[in-house]
């Protein structure tokens, strides 16, 4: 077994049939297999579920952009201090805002950061919703309204964020 930050896992090498499988099927959806992923490797269903999740999530059918989920997941990850997540996700965010230093003011200091409304917005919604989420309220339910969309189209992508970076 190799490490993992604190976490045993099991190597590719040593991988039983069941697991190479899902591994094989993580490589398939994902291209490669990221140390997220081998961190699940001593529970294989586990690991499957959370490739599944991953993928409607970021992937599947949605009212949000791939851009807005990046950047909804690069702010979540950023909140929660999480730097595995952050790299990652803001990463992916550079790719759809092609500018470094938007990024940056996105993770850094977001009411100065060129966005647009919306995207400013979200990025309200989804660190009040990681910071305290029982301050949340009527109103803040309302302005997700007014962008035109709802909270259910955020709540299961703001839940698996939050508690998988925290």
């Amino acid at each position: 077994m190799c490490g993992v930050a604190w976490i045993n896992v099991i190597d590719e090498d040593a991988a039983d049939e069941r697991l190479r499988v899902v591994f094989e099927h993580v490589r398939r959806e994902r291209g490669r297999l990221s140390n997220v992923f081998r961190a699940h490797s001593l529970n294989p269903e586990a690991l499957d579920a959370h490739l599944t999740l991953y993928m409607t999530l970021m992937f599947g059918e949605s009212g949000l952009s791939r851009a807005e989920r990046e950047l909804i997941a690069s702010v979540v990850s950023a909140t929660n201090r999480c730097l595995y997540c952050t790299t990652h996700h803001r990463e992916m965010l550079v790719k759809y805002v092609r500018s470094e230093e938007t990024v940056r003011e996105i993770l850094e200091r977001f009411e100065e950061a060129r966005v647009s409304e919306r995207e400013r917005a979200l990025i309200r919604f989804v660190r009040k919703l990681t910071q305290s989420p029982s301050s949340m309220s009527s109103e803040d339910v309302e302005m997700l309204r007014k962008l035109g969309t709802t909270i259910g189209r955020y709540w299961t992508l703001c839940w698996w964020l939050r508690t998988s970076t925290s």
